[in-house]
């Protein structure tokens, strides 16, 4: 009986190692990213953190007069400093709505609250990206949470043209697909 016992569970031990072999072969493989695409991460994460870390402070204490002056100050080096540029940034504060644009717009203020992309940066505090269509253009977003004592105080939003991406050698598929949390 005890040799059965040792054969029986053998056998059970070689069956689960194959069927762990076969399913995890089975199961999808995320695409790689182009090395494009991976250098546009990088890219625009640098730009990110240095963006999120100047706007912290003043969104936290709302002073959207301050917030506009750093925008402006954050954008020019953006357009200075190299190729991974965004066409507008701004940010949201902590309702999700467009407290400050930079390059200004002259419309109405924008309410990003209700959008998906928004919800994950507020309620999960994670980096998220869209294609979003604005006065009839595709627009690729960008948003990140700012954060005081890890809570969220509102976001930085990046903005880009389908041109950029084009200029990138980024596909649109190839950015909503980049993990910018990782």
């Amino acid at each position: 009986m005890p040799g059965q016992t040792a054969k029986r569970l053998c056998c059970l031990a070689w069956v689960a190692v194959c069927l762990a072999i076969v399913l995890g072969g089975c199961s999808p493989k995320e695409v790689p990213l182009s090395q494009a695409a991976r250098t546009c991460k990088q890219n625009l994460l640098a730009e990110m953190h240095l963006l999120t870390a100047s706007l912290a402070g003043a969104v936290a204490h709302q002073d959207w007069g301050a917030v506009q002056t750093i925008l402006q100050t954050s954008f020019e080096k953006m357009q200075k400093n190299g190729r991974f540029a965004p066409d507008r940034i701004g940010v949201l504060d902590r309702d999700g709505v467009a407290q400050g644009v930079f390059p200004p717009r002259n419309t109405r203020s924008l309410d990003f609250r209700n959008y998906q992309p928004a919800r994950t940066v507020y309620q999960q505090k994670k980096i998220a990206q869209t294609i979003l269509y604005l006065e009839g253009n595709k627009i690729f977003v960008l948003i990140a949470p700012l954060l005081q004592d890890k809570e969220v105080m509102g976001a930085a939003v990046m903005i880009f043209s389908d041109e950029s991406l084009q200029k990138w050698r980024v596909t649109e598929k190839e950015f909503l697909s980049i993990n910018f949390n990782q």
